[in-house]
């Protein structure tokens, strides 16, 4: 998971929208890393540690700003996760679920009622995947059914490890964003 979330500073990556043309730079600010430690309660029946990896984000176009937070390396039967948060200056304009590790094709994951903005489904994985000229390996295609971070629209998100989002498809409104340049500090 970590290969595909957690970015250090200097890393970049340049999108275009299929739509308008328009260009897209988006750059690590600042990321930092950690332990949580978990204490069993009534509501949450595990103890333990994870590994807490954060990346915060700056969009040029949209002129707003991500956080990516990567959860991992549990020492308890739970889900490892990419979030990407979205905001605004100050205000917050909500979350998606980029990638989990339920590699279960078609299964729906997060799917109840606490979490039915986050029914993430894993699609599939590629070996090899060509966006526009560039060929990725170890690629992720994840669909969130509900994208609060794109006015709930379904979206699709192609992950490649090493890179991070190489393609994001808003199906809503067939807009594509495709990854045409990057650096990568990792």
């Amino acid at each position: 998971m970590i290969d595909y979330g957690f970015f250090q500073t200097g890393s970049y990556w340049v999108y275009i929208d299929s739509t308008s043309l328009a260009l897209d730079s988006v750059y690590v600010t600042s990321a930092k890393q950690g332990i949580v430690t978990t204490v069993a309660t009534s509501s949450r029946p595990y103890h333990g540690y994870f590994g807490d990896y954060n990346v915060y984000l700056q969009s040029t176009y949209e002129g707003v700003q991500y956080q990516y937070s990567v959860n991992t390396e549990n020492t308890f039967d739970y889900h490892s996760e990419i979030v990407e948060d979205k905001w605004s200056s100050p205000d917050s304009l909500k979350e998606t679920w980029l990638m989990i590790d339920y590699f279960v094709s078609g299964q729906t994951f997060l799917e109840s009622p606490t979490y039915t903005y986050a029914a993430v489904v894993y699609e599939n994985q590629y070996d090899s995947l060509k966006i526009l000229n560039d060929y990725f390996k170890n690629v992720m295609l994840f669909h969130d059914g509900k994208n609060q971070t794109q006015n709930n629209s379904p979206t699709n998100y192609y992950l490649a490890k090493n890179v991070g989002i190489i393609r994001k498809e808003i199906l809503a409104s067939h807009r594509v964003w495709s990854l045409v340049r990057y650096h990568i500090v990792q």
